[in-house]
């Protein structure tokens, strides 16, 4: 899942990786997800589909903290 920005000079992708993330984890749905942080089902179907323009410092340390990440890069990729 991607979303595309124009920086200077080039462009910049976002590669959600929530759904890889769950996956593993075994979280069968985005509800579920959302139920189990917290967070509101629109903002996780939106970073789930890579659909989005910036993402609050409490909702990537929720993902964070719950998929027990080393990197934001596990979660969001910047190509």
């Amino acid at each position: 899942m991607t979303a595309t920005y124009y920086c200077v000079n080039h462009i910049m992708q976002f590669v959600s990786r929530l759904p890889e993330l769950m996956q593993r984890k075994g979280v069968k749905d985005q509800k579920t997800l959302a139920e189990e942080t917290g967070l509101s089902p629109t903002t996780v179907g939106k970073i789930y589909r890579g659909d989005f323009r910036r993402i609050e410092e409490k909702t990537i340390l929720t993902l964070y903290n719950y998929f027990g990440c080393q990197s934001i890069n596990e979660i969001i990729e910047i190509q």
